[in-house]
């Protein structure tokens, strides 16, 4: 969902800005639960052909920004690829992840990862 939202945030801002996501976690090629391919419907967003993919060296590499949502996945990248360090960027505050839980708990972690991606991009890309 960060994904897409930090695009959304960026269309009308900035052209030519490339955004990515992955994993510490994701499994290749899952696809986006129901309950975030409705939330983020409801604003306009379409996920539904969205495979997830595991944190990689070469996607870090291409990145100038690796933003996490959740401190302790800093930690883990910061563990598992050093060459992460200088790039790495962390929302104001933690966001958990609402998977496997309902669709109030998606629209929950959807509209705190607006307001964050909202601040942190203002800061930082626009």
């Amino acid at each position: 969902m960060g994904a897409s939202l930090l695009r959304l945030l960026s269309e009308s801002r900035v052209a030519g800005v490339a955004i990515d996501s992955a994993g510490v976690r994701a499994e290749l090629g899952a696809r986006a639960a129901d309950e975030a391919i409705l939330v983020m419907g409801e604003l306009g967003i379409d996920i539904s052909s969205h495979a997830s993919k595991p944190v990689t060296s070469e996607l870090l590499r291409w990145a100038d920004y690796v933003v996490v949502v959740e401190k302790t996945v800093g930690k883990e990248l910061k563990e598992q690829f050093g060459e992460v360090d200088r790039k790495l960027y962390a929302l104001a505050s933690d966001v958990s992840d609402p998977f496997p839980g309902s669709t109030a708990e998606y629209r929950k972690a959807r509209d705190q990862l607006h307001e964050l991606l909202l601040l942190w991009s203002e800061a930082f890309l626009f």
